[in-house]
């Protein structure tokens, strides 16, 4: 098994995508306090790119098991079968819960526009496009105060982070400085890929290997000055626990070979003779 996507809850536990070697994904829970797995979501068309509530009694996901790509939830607790949120002839990643519970920020890969970020409502059971330009808007974020939204976008030329405002005031601003994308927004701030040496990254982020940090919490992300935490990150394996206080990567690994050798013997007797 190898997980290639995965989120954190307050309680604890880390829901993860784990894919066999047939590329089937399905979708179980982690306890870190008992080093434990436990089955949530086994569909066999697929279940992938789970989020939790952000009282972490639900879990929203993207799975085709109605015949197309779909936003579904289900409770972590209460047991159940999970339910159809919304449809989408595209495929649909849900990547924040905003901290009211009423949306849910998705990317969505459009033919035109190339990646872009749409919200799913719940309380008006609505989609709308978000962040939709010509070029690509990914990895969004809500703040836990609900005033901001982080993403990270293209349209300089290269991936970076920025930080709009959701309450009406304040500005939309430039967080990373060399670069930024898959931004986590925590209770100490903002988290993302990014990188220490000056770096330009291409449009698939691949110089972009450094865990960096903005301290937003004076009010204003605007003023935030990145620092570099540590070098190493494999893009989209690694995830922040919403306190901040420690990182989970996920190391990809290739899928078992099998070799078949023939005249073993005679192999052996000509590397090693009598």
């Amino acid at each position: 098994m190898a997980a290639r996507s995965s989120c954190f809850s307050r309680s604890g536990r880390l829901a993860l995508a784990l894919y066999d070697q047939t590329q089937d994904s399905n979708i179980h829970l982690y306890n870190l306090e008992r080093g434990d797995f436990e089955p949530f979501a086994n569909d066999p068309s697929n279940d992938f790119q789970p989020l939790w509530s952000p009282d972490g009694e639900e879990i929203v996901f993207t799975s085709a098991r109605s015949g197309k790509f779909a936003l579904w939830i289900k409770s972590v607790n209460r047991g159940g079968d999970a339910v159809l949120l919304w449809e989408s002839d595209r495929i649909i990643w849900p990547l924040s819960w905003s901290p009211d519970g009423n949306r849910i920020a998705l990317g969505l890969d459009h033919t035109e526009t190339g990646e872009d970020i749409w919200t799913y409502f719940l309380d008006g059971d609505s989609v709308t496009a978000t962040l939709a330009e010509s070029y690509d808007e990914w990895s969004p974020a809500f703040s836990p105060d609900g005033r901001w939204f982080a993403y990270s976008s293209n349209e300089s030329g290269q991936d970076e982070v920025f930080v709009m405002p959701l309450t009406g005031d304040g500005r939309t601003c430039k967080i990373s400085r060399s670069g930024g994308r898959e931004v986590f927004w925590t209770d100490d701030g903002l988290f993302y890929r990014g990188s220490s040496e000056g770096v330009a990254s291409d449009r698939s982020g691949g110089q972009l290997t450094t865990a960096m940090f903005a301290d937003v919490r004076d009010g204003d992300p605007c003023n935030a000055e990145p620092v570099a935490l540590f070098d190493g990150l494999e893009p989209q394996h690694w995830v922040v626990s919403p306190d901040g206080e420690f990182f989970v990567g996920l190391q990809p690994r290739e899928a078992p070979r099998l070799d078949l050798v023939q005249n073993f013997f005679g192999l052996l007797n000509e590397r090693v003779p009598n």
